[in-house]
């Protein structure tokens, strides 16, 4: 019997084209679909797997049942320059955060900082993929999103009210990018279905139960959130300063939420669409009176002597944002991308289900 943690190594190409061709089928335009699947191989090459084509499935059943549309088209509802709004119309995530990135970086190039909000969008994937095509055009950028339903506990709560609330910045930083992405939660949802399809227990600290009781079975968290049943996952900071986490949540809800106009907080399992809102923040590095490679230098500069600092386990060295990430998709970029066997049985029945070729044959795998 096949191992559940066994791996097999698939082409970044075969596994792009893979996704479009399933998301095609399921009803998404083939330019949403190349951005999707350009947005999970991104997430899969730098090893964060949770957001990469383990997402395939969700997004194609979204589409096939009308939850999500895959021919609508974001757009701008409010324009005062450097601040505008985006209506998403119910459109895949990555199209719409996508759109919203590009026009920020426009309106910063013309009055050196920018804010896009969104609403009426969908899950997005990793935050990443955003900040860094805002600083290939030379911006720092700082992407928010909101969840598709309250996973997180406030603190001192015993049942969910924010959603896992990512939160991602990123620079240019010379030949690389300075990048930083994480939920504002002690593990997002991703993680753990992750733990769930390997069998292991969750520990404890990540998620209560209904009565505000340590839950460890990743199965019955998920469930019971789906369910709204009282499970919920913890804000990130541990039990001594889970308030930290909670506040930055918190304000991430605030600008996805309120003042996007989308979605927030407690709402009925089920209820659709989802609206999850967006923001986006692009400042021009160029605006602040430095020439933008000056700034690209010393933000460079910046990192390398972080990287100096002496680490304290001498076998890990202190890394800068992003650098954990760029090295993993260089090795994938040439080696392929490790995918669990169970995943790809799993990705063959999305296959089955949109009626296209299988992944998982002999010619993609070694």
């Amino acid at each position: 019997m096949t191992h559940v943690d066994e791996v097999r190594t698939v082409g970044v190409e075969d596994l792009t084209e893979f996704a479009v061709r399933v998301l095609v089928a399921a009803g998404a335009t083939t330019d949403a679909a190349a951005v999707c699947a350009d947005v999970f191989i991104h997430a899969d090459l730098g090893g964060t797997d949770t957001h990469g084509v383990v997402r395939l499935g969700q997004y194609a059943e979204a589409l096939i049942r009308g939850r999500v549309s895959g021919t609508a088209r974001p757009e701008v509802v409010a324009d005062c320059g450097a601040v505008l709004a985006i209506e998403a119309n119910n459109c895949l995530g990555p199209v719409a955060l996508c759109r919203a990135t590009d026009i920020a970086v426009a309106a910063a190039a013309t009055h050196g900082v920018a804010v896009v909000a969104v609403r009426g969008s969908n899950h997005a994937g990793g935050m990443s993929w955003y900040t860094e095509r805002a600083a290939e055009s030379g911006m720092f950028a700082l992407v928010l999103t909101g969840s598709t339903k309250p996973m997180v506990a406030p603190s001192n709560g015993a049942a969910p009210f924010l959603g896992t609330n990512a939160v991602a910045y990123g620079v240019p930083a010379g030949s690389s990018t300075l990048g930083f992405d994480a939920s504002t939660s002690m593990v997002s949802r991703s993680k753990l279905e992750a733990y769930r399809r390997a069998g292991r227990r969750l520990p404890e600290g990540w998620a209560l139960g209904p009565a505000g009781e340590p839950a460890v079975d990743p199965g019955e968290v998920i469930d019971g959130i789906d369910s709204l049943a009282g499970h919920s996952i913890l804000p990130f900071g541990g039990s001594d300063s889970e308030h930290k986490g909670f506040g930055v949540g918190l304000l991430v809800e605030l600008l996805c939420g309120p003042l996007a106009g989308a979605r927030w907080g407690r709402r009925q399992p089920g209820s659709r669409p989802d609206g999850v809102g967006h923001f986006v923040l692009c400042l021009d590095i160029g605006a602040l009176g430095a020439p933008a490679e000056d700034v690209e230098r010393r933000v460079s500069e910046f990192c390398a002597e972080l990287r100096t600092t002496p680490p304290a386990d001498k076998e890990i060295p202190v890394r800068a944002p992003g650098d954990r990430r760029r090295g993993c998709a260089e090795r994938r970029g040439r080696e392929g991308i490790p995918v669990p066997v169970s995943l790809l049985a799993e990705l063959d029945q999305v296959a089955a289900r949109t009626g296209v070729a299988p992944l998982w044959n002999r010619a993609l795998c070694d």
